[in-house]
Parts: structure tokens; sequence; C-alpha cells
């Protein structure tokens, strides 16, 4: 008899959009023109970094000092089983983003809604903003 397992940190690489956030300031981070003028003008940098939904939520519990449960709770709403269903078929979503020097974020209804279509430990996409720092 063969057995089939799923693999816990398959890339669901096309979930989210690689090409926007849907907030155009850190938009400009994500094309070379927009980077160059972020990082000279505006002290910004991004990187896309790939993780799991959890690692995700783990880097917001953090950034504001409460739990990944509490954060899960909060944006169990109804709305992330919508958007579920619709990475499940396949639409994609604004690449969530992190800025933790400027405790801001988009995207945990999106992170969540990855989580219960793909599971926890899938590997998806987002964008870290960080300071620009040229020595």
């Amino acid at each position: 008899m063969k057995r089939y397992i799923r693999l816990s940190t398959t890339p669901q690489k096309d979930v989210f959009n690689l090409g926007t956030t849907g907030t155009s300031y850190y938009d400009r981070v994500l094309n070379d023109d927009g980077l160059a003028y972020m990082q000279e003008s505006k002290n910004l940098t991004g990187e896309i970094v790939w993780g799991t939904p959890r690692e995700y939520f783990e880097k917001c519990a953090d950034m504001f000092n409460t739990s990944v449960d509490s954060l899960i709770e909060q944006r169990s709403d109804g709305l992330e089983k919508e958007y579920a269903h619709d990475l499940a078929s396949g639409e994609q979503y604004d690449l969530p983003y992190i800025f933790e020097e400027d405790q801001s974020q988009e995207g945990l209804h999106r992170m969540l809604a990855a989580a219960i279509a793909f599971g926890w430990n899938c590997k998806v996409p987002w964008l870290e903003v960080k300071p620009y720092n040229v020595d």
C-alpha cells in the first residue's frame, strides 16, 4: 500500500502578487527605480522574505507585544475564510508587509487565509521594510 504525505513546506509561489503590497509608498521598494529613490530619499529598503504564516504571525506578535493566539482571534471575523477560498481557487492578493522599525504591518488577514487554505507551514512571501543605512 502506498502512502502519500503532504509536504509541510510547499511553496505557494502565486498566493501573493510580488509586484504590489497595495500600499503605493512601500510598492516603490519592489522595483529598481523606486528602490533607489526610497534608499536615497527615505533611507528605507525592502526585502521579499519567504516564510510560513506562523512566522509572520510570530513577528507581528513580537512587534505588538501580544500573542499569536490573540492576533488570530482578532483577525477571525469571517473575512479570512472568504480570502482562503479565493486563494485556494488561484486568486492572488497583495503582498503582505512588515515594517518592525515603524511597528506597522498589513496582511494578517491574508496570512491567516493562506494558513487556512494551505496550512500553517506553507511557504509564502512577504515584504520586510527596513531602514537603509549606508556606511
